[in-house]
């Protein structure tokens, strides 16, 4: 849980900090495909058309 989480950066902050930059990339980079290539192709030919 978030508890968890909490407590791992506080007893390793600066390990943990890498790996939690790391994460954070990892869901924006995977939003953000999906925000461009998870449309249907009408709203992609729409936008860049």
């Amino acid at each position: 849980g978030v508890s968890g989480i909490l407590g791992f950066l506080i007893v390793n902050e600066g390990g943990a900090l890498g790996y939690l930059v790391g994460y954070v990339t990892a869901i924006v980079a995977a939003f953000i495909i999906t925000y461009f290539f998870g449309w249907n192709e009408e709203k992609v030919t729409e936008l860049f058309g």
